[in-house]
């Protein structure tokens, strides 16, 4: 890939950063981590260009000015930093007209970016040179950002895909930014995926699109809120056969990981969820991991209560419908069945000796209690309509 952009790019200057030396450090790494069974991302050892107007660790963030040429980033912006967590590999920063509002790329500082089909037709703007170079071949994938057409015309222009994604589904931020976006970036202005196919296009999306704690903006993925929601997910938990028991039963994938390797794995993708039981899985991980460490607690709630399906068989459809809204709304009804639990455990420890009668008639008590709350009822109705009180 670094032969071809030094075949093309001296023409095409579509990428006026290229980064060889660190591209070639990122994929010796790759390589070892293939070679020692390391969880791979999603792009792992894929080239790809990143835009210069977002912060990247090292690299001027420059939005097409002279006057920003020096302006050194210290550290990475939230879609650089997921693209590197994917795996990817960062061959070059892409090309943009001043201020990166321009139907061209061109500026002072950087020069004028040639459309690889014909140097006579623009490249398209503002992701001209992300543009640019996916179509030249100097790399599958391409980061660019779209206010008003800025990936979708230079997609356009070079004959390649651009997806402009909903806003608040990629976060974005310049840590190098001194004051908050105005109003408009923060309404219409996303970071999205330039490729040469559709296939590639998502791939690029799903490497952008995990959490980071600095846009308030984003929009995570959907959250658990009730045991349906679990349906299909693979949620990492301890080797544990209880909880695999519990999550199989509402239609999860258990994943037996270990803590350290939980935040990597939800931000490649390789997982949907952790188990919020996870002891040292706390407030430090929080930024890396965001809405999805949240959603889980909420998952949790739901799992003190499913044991299993045969005492969850003998609780009545309505019992078991406010069983599963009360889980939702009360922390105080986790913690009675938690103690429940810890004193009676039905079926949780072998050859555990409980009076299961007494058990069930205990968890219909409170169930009795929470099901006509005013929260709750409205919640056991939409329940035992739906019919996901039978997962």
């Amino acid at each position: 890939m670094l032969d071809r952009i030094a075949q093309l790019n001296p023409r095409l200057n579509a990428l006026p950063y290229v980064l060889a030396d660190e591209a070639r450090a990122a994929a010796d790494a790759a390589d070892r981590a293939v070679a020692a069974g390391a969880t791979l991302g999603p792009l792992h050892g894929v080239p790809v260009t990143t835009k210069v107007n977002v912060d990247q660790k090292g690299w001027p963030t420059t939005n097409g000015l002279v006057a920003l040429k020096d302006l050194v980033a210290t550290e990475d912006s939230p879609p650089v930093a997921n693209l590197r967590d994917a795996g990817a590999v960062i061959v070059g920063r892409s090309n943009v007209p001043a201020f990166s509002i321009r139907w061209y790329s061109d500026n002072d500082l950087h020069g004028r970016t040639l459309n690889p089909w014909n140097d006579g037709v623009t490249p398209g703007g503002s992701s001209g040179g992300a543009a640019a170079a996916v179509a030249g071949g100097m790399g599958p994938i391409g980061h660019g950002n779209d206010f008003g057409g800025s990936i979708r015309y230079p997609a356009y222009c070079c004959g390649i895909v651009g997806l402009r994604p909903s806003p608040g589904r990629v976060p974005a931020f310049n840590p190098s930014g001194t004051e908050e976006r105005s109003i408009a970036p923060q309404l219409m202005s996303v970071q999205g995926p330039l490729a040469r196919s559709v296939e590639d296009a998502r791939l690029g999306l799903v490497a952008l699109c995990f959490y980071d704690g600095g846009d308030r903006s984003f929009i995570s993925r959907k959250p658990i809120l009730r045991p349906s929601d679990l349906f299909g997910l693979r949620v990492a938990t301890h080797p544990s056969g209880l909880e695999q028991g519990i999550l199989r039963a509402l239609g999860a994938k258990p994943i037996v990981l270990p803590e350290d390797k939980i935040a990597r794995a939800l931000k490649t993708g390789l997982i949907d969820a952790a188990d919020a039981d996870f002891t040292g899985f706390r407030e430090s991980q929080k930024r890396d991991v965001g809405a999805d460490w949240s959603a889980t607690n909420h998952a949790r709630s739901v799992q003190v209560v499913v044991m299993s399906r045969s005492l969850w068989g003998e609780l009545s459809a309505h019992d078991r419908a406010a069983l599963y809204a009360a889980a939702q709304e009360s922390v105080a009804f986790q913690r009675k069945v938690e103690a429940l639990l810890s004193t009676e455990s039905p079926g949780t420890q072998a050859g555990a000796s409980v009076d299961r009668r007494a058990f069930v008639e205990t968890l219909r008590a409170v169930a009795e209690s929470y099901r006509t709350a005013p929260t709750v009822e409205p919640l056991v109705n939409q329940i035992r309509e739906t019919g996901s009180r039978d997962r």
